[in-house]
């Protein structure tokens, strides 16, 4: 009898083995599916595809984790936070979780308070948090890109850059061949850092190897700005230029008196001067 038992227990517990092999064979093949919908950018097909395993494994934290990416990737700041919370509940010390989390809550507040003052989620302001966001977590292409579009949405926000630009200046000068369009986000930057002769040289470069597209026509206002601070400092300090030449003119003149006095008198001079005596 007690060896009846200890077969079948045994049984129970080989084919519950099996049972979990199956469960993380499928919960493999589900993420290794969603991480090629992702590089596609195809997240409509990620999430659904994460939604319909969650209904028969609702458990599975890596599952809760994958969606909290495919949200964050949308942008859907708030659902990608549930999912989050949803994963660190059924697993702990998930590393660099907690610290996505808080920052995905300080997202949404933004947001939320965006709405409240009648704002819409693609204010300057928001696409600011976007990019801190993005940038807090290694995502340095998308973050510096949507950091020029906060700048480009409002000028003012180069004043409180929080160090960005000068991050992106480093990060489009050294990963140049490795991130698309990387010359006119290097020119822009060098804009924002006041390298306007740098940014005319960049930009015009990059105009000559691309093909003609939006960015191509905002390269050339870039230019055409920066010629004009130039052109405007120049004029400005000009007047300084003149006078300081004048100032050196009247300064030599009062020179050339003074030395011309010093000079010995000539022998007509020194022949009057005897005459009077």
């Amino acid at each position: 009898m007690n060896l009846k038992k200890l077969l079948l227990a045994a049984g129970f517990t080989l084919a519950f083995s099996d049972v979990s092999m199956l469960l993380a064979s499928g919960v493999a093949n589900t993420l290794n599916q969603v991480q090629d919908f992702l590089k596609q950018k195809d997240f409509i097909s990620a999430r659904n595809l994460l939604t319909e395993e969650l209904k028969s494994n609702k458990n599975e934290y890596k599952l809760w984790l994958a969606l909290g990416y495919v949200y964050e990737s949308e942008q859907n700041y708030d659902m990608a936070l549930k999912a989050f919370t949803f994963a660190s509940e059924l697993k702990t010390n998930i590393p660099g979780l907690p610290d996505r989390i808080i920052r995905l809550q300080e997202l949404v507040k933004t947001f939320k308070t965006e709405i409240a003052n009648g704002h819409t989620d693609t204010t300057e302001q928001t696409l600011l948090e976007k990019a801190r966001y993005l940038l807090a977590f290694g995502k340095e292409p998308e973050g510096f890109k949507m950091f020029y579009e906060a700048v480009e949405a409002d000028r003012r926000i180069l004043s409180k850059d929080f160090g960005i630009i000068k991050k992106g200046l480093s990060f489009f000068e050294k990963n140049g061949s490795n991130v698309e369009n990387a010359a006119f986000y290097l020119g822009a930057f060098q804009f924002y850092n006041g390298q306007y002769e740098k940014a005319s040289t960049t930009l015009e470069a990059f105009i000559k190897t691309s093909q003609e597209s939006p960015l191509t026509e905002t390269a050339r206002q870039f230019i055409d700005e920066s010629l004009q601070i130039i052109r405007m400092a120049q004029t400005q300090s000009a007047p300084k230029t003149v006078k300081i030449a004048q100032k050196s003119g009247n300064t030599a003149v009062k020179i050339a008196k003074i030395e011309k006095s010093k000079k010995p008198a000539g022998p007509r001079a020194q022949a009057e001067g005897t005459k009077s005596d």
